[in-house]
């Protein structure tokens, strides 16, 4: 379990403007306490982002995903979702590439019945691996026309 607990948010510059503009006020001091929010709390725009990102977590390090501590695992959530809304404004196709991609390789584990865990380390013979690099290349092949 992760506990994150934000920086304490001081209402004392809103309560004193509040008296002479209230909705200015509230406003700021709504717009502090949700930005004290997204701080701490998960950076995920939908259910599919955050299954997409945690999976690309998974492929972007070394070793059993599992074993990544959950302050490791948030720094990089928060970081993939920066670079790939940097991403998809900056080169929408290759954004979306990634998208499909990381799709298609959560379909082929699943239709093969393999879990990440057992392609993080491989076994003696290296099948996993092999199996892994696979669907790693595969994901990434263009669709087909």
């Amino acid at each position: 379990m992760l506990v994150q607990v934000g920086d304490p948010i001081d209402p004392g510059p809103e309560q004193a403007r509040y008296a002479s503009e209230p909705r200015a006020a509230v406003r700021a001091l709504t717009a502090r306490i949700a930005s004290g929010l997204e701080a701490v709390t998960a950076p995920f725009a939908s259910w599919e982002e955050a299954r997409l990102i945690d999976r690309a977590v998974d492929l972007a390090i070394d070793g059993d995903p599992h074993a990544l501590p959950l302050s490791r695992r948030w720094a990089l959530w928060r970081a993939f979702v920066g670079h790939h809304a940097v991403l998809a404004r900056t080169d929408p196709p290759r954004a979306l590439r990634l998208v499909t991609a990381l799709r298609a390789y959560d379909e082929a584990r699943r239709a093969l019945g393999v879990s990440e865990g057992e392609l993080a380390v491989p076994p003696p013979d290296t099948r996993a691996l092999r199996v892994r690099n696979a669907l790693e290349w595969a994901a990434m092949l263009p669709a087909p026309s």
